[in-house]
């Protein structure tokens, strides 16, 4: 069940994811448009000596945008909990009732605790995967290509710099992005396991103390839970540097983007209102893959645990026979 067949299946949360992305999209373009009227703003008070009453205009305006872009941000928020609550409970509800057509015999080879688990938190983790992780994707295709084609309308040679960067950047986020999926699913699996040996150790602690075993069984939860713990230190280590990565890159790009426009705008090859916006606007070119790289590990644990439920799915349904008893 991957996020195409699952939005799919789900065609009000599809309207709403769609809705949340269509309104951050809307967001992303505003603040375009706000950054290149804050940087006229700028060169007509400061470097035109315009007076107040002359940039007063456009200082409405950009207010007017600013409001919009919060409106447009917090509509979608809304939207995409709004498509997380809906799915949760679909998902949680339909898993639960194939698992009661399934059986206990369908289920004997589960483990109860694990089952209690995925049906739990693991379909909670979906709220991260749909609500944050599938917007930052879907705005991180389209977001710097739109702001990529916004600076090669003002200024041309700086598209060359993004054009080396960027790739290097979604090539740096799918290398690190490969080990995070490995960590992830082995956190959602070290949960699960973890959850099955507390209850069993819950159900064996009568029997543990009537052999005087109980130490031991002490000592058995300590290793188990320093187990889980550096599995989730190692998903926690690769987020910190995932996100010191994508920083560092895009800070770097940034910086070379920086030092080519300041000798152009030195030897008069650039006006000052062009060099401020597209110096503006380059950070933007990175943010939305910035905000993916953040967004990718919340992401990943939910895809691990939409994995373990599509499996639990696909359980074939226990058959009832028919017997002269039940026919009479």
């Amino acid at each position: 069940m991957w996020p195409r067949s699952l939005l799919a299946e789900h065609p009000q949360v599809r309207k709403w994811v769609g809705i949340s992305i269509l309104l951050g999209l809307l967001a992303a373009g505003i603040l375009v448009a706000w950054t290149i009227l804050l940087a006229g703003a700028i060169n007509d008070g400061f470097i035109k000596r315009e007076t107040l009453s002359g940039v007063l205009p456009t200082l409405v305006l950009m207010a007017a945008l600013l409001l919009l872009r919060a409106l447009c941000l917090w509509l979608a928020e809304n939207s995409s909990q709004h498509a997380s609550g809906r799915l949760r409970r679909k998902v949680r509800s339909d898993s639960l009732a194939h698992l009661i057509a399934v059986g206990p015999a369908g289920l004997s080879e589960e483990r109860t605790a694990e089952l209690t688990s995925t049906l739990g938190q693991g379909v909670d983790s979906l709220d991260a995967y749909l609500s944050r992780f599938l917007p930052s994707a879907a705005l991180a295709v389209i977001v710097p290509a739109g702001v990529f084609i916004t600076i090669g309308v003002l200024d041309p040679w700086t598209t060359l710099i993004l054009l080396f960067t960027g790739p290097m950047l979604i090539l740096l986020l799918a290398v690190i992005g490969s080990r995070t999926r490995s960590l992830t699913q082995r956190r959602f699996e070290e949960l699960g396991w973890l959850s099955s040996f507390y209850l069993d150790m819950i159900q064996g602690l009568a029997t543990l103390k009537a052999f005087g075993r109980s130490e031991e069984g002490a000592e058995m939860v300590e290793q188990v839970s320093r187990r889980y713990g550096e599995a989730t230190m190692d998903v926690l280590r690769t987020a910190f540097q995932t996100s010191l990565m994508m920083e560092w890159a895009a800070t770097a790009a940034t910086a070379l983007v920086a030092v080519q426009i300041s000798f152009r705008l030195i030897r008069g090859d650039l006006s000052f209102d062009l060099a401020l916006a597209v110096l503006m606007l380059t950070p933007e070119f990175f943010a939305p893959l910035r905000r993916l790289a953040i967004e990718y590990h919340a992401g990943q644990e939910g895809n691990a645990a939409l994995e373990r439920i599509t499996e639990l799915n696909a359980l074939p349904p226990q058959t009832r026979s028919v017997t002269t008893e039940d026919q009479g």
